[in-house]
């Protein structure tokens, strides 16, 4: 593990004062030309003659052990869910760590028998030295009998050669770093393009293929490196609309448009920063290769229809095109919804096809899916995993509610009380009334401090309970209680000891998480610029929203719906697997545990 070697508040002070000499836009393209042909050669030396050198061909690796251990941070360090993205390119952080010597794969006990994994990717004499792990695009891949779950996680490069904790997981480079990728739409929050641009394929500066970024900022340090960048890459770079300082475009998502005109939708968890890409746990879900044509699903129609509203709430010329590119596509094959929010003033109710968005959303999604809890005789469990949790959206007489406990938990069941009162008794009655658990995963402040990559890590977490009255008084009363731990002891996940940046809401069947009812990842976070609030003034009929979010969610259908750890698959054929990167049931806090915070 890291020793931080500086306090945290000294951290800004090193990105500042080093921010220039990490990647000097005069020279960093040249020396990425000349690094481009060494680079394929030590590709083309690599011992597995089967795996293309598609994605391991970026602009130039870089060198991640260089700078020092208060230099790993993602500029993705203010509160997403509350404030403007910083300045979001420069820094290249390191993320230098001690190789693990563990090869042993620890299986959840719910993968039944033992997941089979080639061991030819766990040997001891690849030759991964020769590239740097950041671009790696294969990894140990297990062999079940029934099908993959469509949750995955991003590679775990802490501690570079861990091959173990990185079973059936994806790197960038699978992502953006093929050579038949033509044109890419990189929707997100916080990016470092210098970072970025290693990843693609030389491709993209030989035959001039399109590259657009849609943020809240811009992605360019300054017009001298805009001008650099632009004269080897054709990027465009446009900004989302936002109505507040306190709005953000946090969705994370990519559209790829390959050669032979296939389109592939990625929804992750991840910025595009080094913090992000190597040291904190990360999700990814990816439709799989699309082709052009009719949509003849329930579930596709529905996932297509959601995707081009939303893309049409940005107002763009960039997201119409997509939008023009996009409907072309056959989405039959997609068996989830798309929850997604956008800024504006929104219906909270409508028929199974109107178009809602944030917890409305979420309420029609778990509705038509037939997901809504109307059997409180068994005892449900419900829970957000989450690294944000923002100011509550309401205050009375001191008394609070949050986003968790007085929007989302009653909304998930089939008599929605829209009216819990603010504090503490008004929510613990009706958990009594509908007879459910709520649980709150949020990293302890020892999690974080015995992480991978140590307390900078926890630059990703953010929740403001020590030195404001507001957030200690919702703490106290809607979330204190229910906090359990990120860890747990042994190394079932293989994520234990990676911080968080991932975003998990489930609900179980009633069994104690035997099995889900159904199962959120995305960019959600616990605010109400990202979920919206009840507008003033509108009956509850209303609601407003400030920030961009894209969550996918997977209903239970007609197969039992598993979670699974440290790899993607079951051997039971007639269980779905999902990946998860903690425990279920999670670990409550104990008497002396707190949550993490950056004040």
């Amino acid at each position: 593990m890291h020793s931080l070697g500086k306090a945290i508040p000294e951290i800004s002070l090193v990105i500042e004062s080093d921010r220039d000499h990490v990647f000097p836009s005069k020279n960093y393209l040249k020396e990425a030309e000349e690094a481009r042909v060494k680079r394929r050669k030590l590709a083309a030396q690599r011992k597995e003659p089967e795996k293309s050198t598609d994605g391991s061909i970026g602009v130039a690796p870089l060198n991640y052990t260089s700078f020092s251990d208060a230099e790993i941070i993602s500029l993705d360090s203010g509160d997403e869910s509350n404030t403007v993205p910083p300045h979001q390119t420069g820094l290249e952080p390191n993320v230098k760590s001690s190789t693990s010597t563990s090869n042993v794969h620890q299986k959840s006990p719910n993968l039944g028998s033992a997941i089979c994994v080639d061991s030819n990717l766990l040997s001891s004499d690849l030759e991964v030295e020769k590239e740097p792990d950041l671009y790696r695009n294969f990894f140990p891949k297990s062999y079940g009998k029934g099908p993959r779950s469509q949750i995955r996680l991003l590679c775990d490069l802490s501690e570079p050669g861990n091959d173990a904790n990185n079973v059936d997981t994806v790197s960038l480079s699978d992502l953006i770093g093929l050579a038949n990728l033509l044109e890419t739409y990189q929707f997100n929050f916080s990016v470092q393009l210098p970072l970025f641009l290693t990843f693609l394929h030389e491709n993209f500066t030989k035959h001039d293929h399109k590259i657009h970024f849609i943020t809240g900022d811009t992605v360019f340090d300054s017009p001298d490196m805009r001008d650099a960048v632009r004269s080897k890459f054709n990027i465009s770079d446009a900004r989302a609309p936002l109505p507040n300082r306190f709005a953000s475009h946090h969705t994370k998502m990519m559209v790829n448009i390959f050669e032979n005109g296939d389109a592939e939708i990625v929804i992750m968890t991840s910025n595009l920063t080094l913090l992000d890409i190597c040291g904190l746990t990360q999700a990814v879900w990816r439709s799989g290769k699309l082709k052009k044509g009719p949509t003849t699903t329930t579930s596709g129609k529905r996932f297509r229809f959601d995707l081009l509203r939303y893309l049409a709430r940005y107002g763009l010329s960039v997201t119409k095109k997509l939008i023009s590119v996009v409907e072309k596509y056959d989405f039959s094959s997609i068996d989830m919804e798309l929850v997604a929010s956008a800024p504006g003033i929104h219906d909270v109710q409508g028929s199974p096809l109107n178009e809602l968005y944030g917890y409305a959303k979420f309420r029609q999604v778990l509705e038509r899916n037939g997901l809504l809890i109307s059997d409180t005789r068994s005892r449900h469990n419900l829970l957000a995993q989450v690294t944000s949790i923002a100011y509550p959206y309401t205050s009375q007489k001191g008394n609070v509610s949050s986003v968790f406990s007085h929007i989302l938990c009653p909304l998930m069941f089939e008599n929605w009380r829209k009216d819990v009162s603010p504090g503490a008794q008004l929510f613990e009655n009706h958990q009594k009334v509908f007879n459910y658990s709520p649980k709150l995963i949020f990293p302890t402040k020892s999690d974080v401090a015995r992480s991978n990559l140590g307390q900078v890590s926890g630059a990703a977490l953010h929740f403001k309970y020590e030195n404001s009255t507001i957030h200690r008084a919702q703490y106290e009363q809607t979330i204190k209680k229910y906090l359990c731990k990120w860890a747990t002891l042994g190394n079932v996940t293989g994520r234990e000891k990676l911080t968080p940046h991932v975003k998990y809401y489930a609900c179980d069947n009633g069994d104690d998480w035997q099995l889900l009812k159904w199962v959120m990842v995305g960019s959600h976070n616990l605010s109400k610029q990202a979920w919206g609030y009840p507008k003033p003034k509108t009956n509850g009929l209303k609601m407003d929203i400030a920030s961009y979010e894209l969550s996918v969610l997977i209903p239970q259908g007609a197969q039992k719906l598993t979670p699974v750890y440290g790899a993607d698959t079951l051997s039971d054929e007639k269980c779905t697997p999902v990946r998860f990167p903690f425990v279920v049931p999670p670990t409550p806090y104990e008497a002396d545990d707190m949550p993490w915070s950056m004040d």
